[in-house]
């Protein structure tokens, strides 16, 4: 009889260890799925990061080229009022060489008239 309360006994406590064995192992386990877990949200948070990083750098550059771009529209836009003021300037500075010319060409005839 002893014998048989004994064999119980131990395969109670068996039975036991082999449940507080499970319940490490599970426990053990949960901790790594959390640990994982925990490290792909780190990547996708990071990806996230560097994506957000690179669609605001894309946003710089765009805004850096359209502010270039006015900058250079707005000194052509400078350039060719400065040349078509340099162009008049020569119109008009022919236009008084010309003058000039036929003054001249006038005070030679009224020389020859007065000899």
């Amino acid at each position: 009889m002893k014998d048989e309360e004994q064999v119980k006994e131990e395969e109670v406590k068996n039975e036991e260890q082999v449940k507080v064995k499970d319940e490490e192992q599970a426990k053990e386990e949960n901790k790594e799925q959390a640990k994982e877990e925990e490290e792909v949200k780190n990547e996708e948070q990071a990806k996230e990061k560097d994506d957000e990083q690179a669609k605001e750098e894309e946003v710089t550059n765009e805004e850096q080229v359209m502010v270039e771009k006015m900058k250079n529209e707005e000194q052509a836009k400078v350039e060719n009022v400065s040349n078509e003021e340099q162009a008049k300037e020569e119109v008009k500075d022919e236009e008084q060489a010309k003058e000039e010319v036929k003054d001249e060409e006038k005070a030679k005839e009224e020389e020859v008239k007065d000899e």
